[in-house]
């Protein structure tokens, strides 16, 4: 019987998920007892149903025998992803310095959301000034 393996990959740049297939030709000898069942950089898989026809607000994941999160969360929906990574894997592994310690999305978190957003979207010389987006984004956490 297949280990059933769910990825999520949250606030990151991709870069933990290109180090796994960094290993090369090894993963090819372990793919035969592995089943991912959940891996966006691979393959497609809705968070709301596989038509996406489900509650925009309940995140699904099928579960899993090891669960493996890289990135942070920094938003509402990483937020409801990383729960739901939890509730539905037996094992769960933090994947980079993101998942482990913040990384670079938690340099945001030496200003508040407030000074980061006028920063980001008012006061960058390569910016027009606009207001933030809030239109069909997940709400920003605090920290």
């Amino acid at each position: 019987m297949a280990v059933k393996i769910a990825e999520e990959w949250l606030n990151i740049c991709g870069g933990c998920e290109v180090s796994i297939l960094d290993i090369g030709e090894p993963l090819l000898d372990i793919l035969p007892a592995i089943e991912f069942v959940h891996i966006p950089v691979l393959m497609d898989h809705k968070y709301h149903g596989q038509k996406g026809e489900g509650d925009p607000h309940k995140v699904e994941i099928p579960d899993a025998d090891v669960g493996i999160v890289s990135g942070g969360v920094r938003n509402e929906k990483e937020k409801l992803v990383a729960l739901e990574m939890r509730k539905k894997c037996k094992t769960l592994i933090s994947l980079g310095s993101c998942a482990c310690y913040g990384g670079i999305p938690a340099m945001a978190n030496m200003w508040s959301l407030t000074d980061m957003c006028d920063k980001v979207y008012r006061d960058s010389k390569s910016t027009e000034k606009a207001d933030t987006p809030k239109e069909n984004l997940p709400a920003l956490l605090d920290r």
